[in-house]
């Protein structure tokens, strides 16, 4: 019996000590630790109403998602270890993001649309049979910003709480097109324009663009403020490589519709700031009075006034 207990008593003690070996060589192993997760607003010009935060492991993958983190930070509870991470805004109506199990696949895209869906940020389900381009016709994002973190390590801190500090920068190119030249903006009913040569999407990791193009419609308003003015603002992916840009106008009028279309690629191409792009089209543009008896308002009439005349920017 005292042989037992001995035998006993010696392999508890041989466990004890190897427990305390295996805390000596790893001690913050499956230690749970607080981290603030933190944001600097210092790169661009506006603050979102809320940020998705996602953790991935040392290989890639997605193991820690924080959705509706607060502008101003959150504590958050992870495990020790080394971690990279991704962060965008989640505030967005257009933007999906497709491929999130991994941090290199992870890609913001808009979905397919129609030309006269209300791009003005109100969605609309009216559909038409405008054929615009060969390249998929896909929504405007909107204003989206992110960052991705590499070589978190996380480690267990006796007194102060680890800090994550994202400073999130715009993932999107915004550019502004002026008409400048358009008469009789009174008759007009309706604007759209679309521009091809567009990426699909960016992977976030490497801002990287979508290897597929497409063409994106914008909304456009008579100008106020400028006389004979056709004005309106593209929020975009950027634009793909050796693909051509081509503005296309779509007035609907009181008196007839005007398609016209312009190819801008060296403005987008040789523009000083690659994600701000001014495009100003001074070509004349003549919008004729209403027919008598014919309130023109009715954009579905597929009869178009072509304007051939292409102006290379």
């Amino acid at each position: 019996m005292r042989s037992m207990f001995t035998k006993s008593l010696y392999f508890i003690s041989l466990f004890l000590l190897w427990g305390c070996h295996f805390k000596d060589i790893c001690p913050e192993c499956d230690t749970v630790n607080e981290v603030l997760i933190k944001f600097d607003w210092s790169k661009i010009d506006f603050v979102p109403d809320g940020m998705t935060v996602l953790l991935y492991d040392t290989d890639g993958n997605l193991v820690e998602t924080f959705s509706n983190v607060p502008s101003e930070g959150r504590i958050v509870k992870l495990k020790s270890g080394g971690y990279s991470a991704a962060c965008y805004n989640n505030d967005t109506e257009y933007v999906q993001w497709r491929n999130l199990n991994n941090i290199n696949t992870l890609e913001a895209y808009t979905t397919e649309t129609d030309i006269l869906a209300d791009h003005s940020r109100n969605r609309s389900t009216r559909t038409s049979s405008y054929k615009v381009t060969n390249e998929k016709l896909t929504a405007m994002p909107d204003m989206l910003c992110g960052e991705c973190l590499w070589d978190i390590d996380v480690m267990t801190k006796d007194d102060d709480v680890q800090v994550i500090l994202f400073t999130p920068t715009l993932l999107v190119d915004v550019y502004i097109y002026e008409f400048t030249n358009i008469s009789n903006t009174e008759h007009i009913t309706n604007i759209r324009a679309t521009l091809s040569g567009l990426n699909e999407g960016l992977y976030i990791a490497d801002q990287q663009e979508s290897t597929e193009s497409c063409t994106m419609p914008f909304s456009g308003n008579v100008d106020e403020t400028k006389e004979n003015t056709i004005t309106g603002t593209m929020v975009n992916f950027g634009f793909t490589k050796d693909k051509s840009n081509l503005l296309t106008l779509y007035l609907w009028t009181k008196g007839n519709n005007i398609k016209s279309t312009w190819d801008v690629t060296k403005a987008v191409e040789n523009a000083p700031d690659p994600h701000y792009v001014v495009i100003i089209i001074d070509t004349p543009i003549e919008v004729s009075p209403p027919i008598e008896g014919d309130d023109g308002i009715n954009p579905e009439v597929n009869d178009w006034i072509i304007i051939n005349e292409t102006i290379i920017l």
